[in-house]
């Protein structure tokens, strides 16, 4: 098999990730708090994942922190990940719609998923990129401080959902691994009434 078979979109996906690294390394260079901050970010990407012995089916995630909270979403919903070098900010836009974004010709909204969640505050929002992604044959751009990793994460280390608030239901959430990160159902976030009422209310202002 040729180098180009073995080719798979989730090479593209790291390929993008260790290109905005590169970008963010090269803006914060002058700053010496901020150095310190991707020093430690180098080493823990560094860290090696535990690969499970057991057999068994296993998911490619795309992991991502947003307001201080750990989460993961199935790769096959993830289009591109991209550097949040700006965004427009749309007047009358719920709190969970930081604003929109151009994708490919398409005006994307940019989704904060703390917000939407209505999970705690834990200080000031810095978010860095967006994932482009696509589910039920919508499109969106999710806010991350910082898009961590591409892993494949075994049945076996996904634990079940505890239960959740009513802002944040549990058939939102596929389960819990690495202890506190939250692996989300992204078809089921999408249907959400609020992010469709949204999109209704935006695209009848275009």
């Amino acid at each position: 098999m040729t180098a180009a078979e073995l080719h798979t979109p989730w090479d593209d996906l790291r390929a993008q990730l260790s290109r905005i690294r590169e970008n963010l390394d090269a803006k914060q260079s002058n700053s010496v708090a901020l150095a310190e901050r991707l020093q430690q970010r180098a080493l823990a990407f560094r860290a090696p994942v535990a690969v499970p012995t057991s057999p068994g089916r296993e998911t490619a995630v795309v992991t991502f922190t947003t307001g201080g909270e750990h989460f993961g979403i199935a790769a096959r919903f993830v289009l591109q990940i991209l550097p949040l070098d700006h965004y427009s900010p749309v007047p009358g836009a719920p709190s969970f719609i930081r604003g929109v974004v151009q994708y490919r010709g398409a005006i994307l909204s940019v989704l904060d998923l703390h917000r939407l969640l209505n999970l705690p505050e834990q200080g000031l929002a810095d978010l860095h990129q967006v994932l482009i992604v696509q589910a039920g044959g919508r499109q969106i751009a999710i806010a991350a401080g910082d898009v961590e990793d591409l892993r494949m994460i075994a049945d076996d280390q996904i634990q079940s959902a505890p239960t959740m608030t009513d802002e944040f239901p549990s058939h939102w959430v596929l389960g819990i691994c690495d202890t506190d990160r939250v692996l989300l159902r992204l078809d089921e976030i999408l249907q959400d009434e609020r992010l469709t009422a949204w999109r209704s209310a935006s695209a009848g202002a275009r």
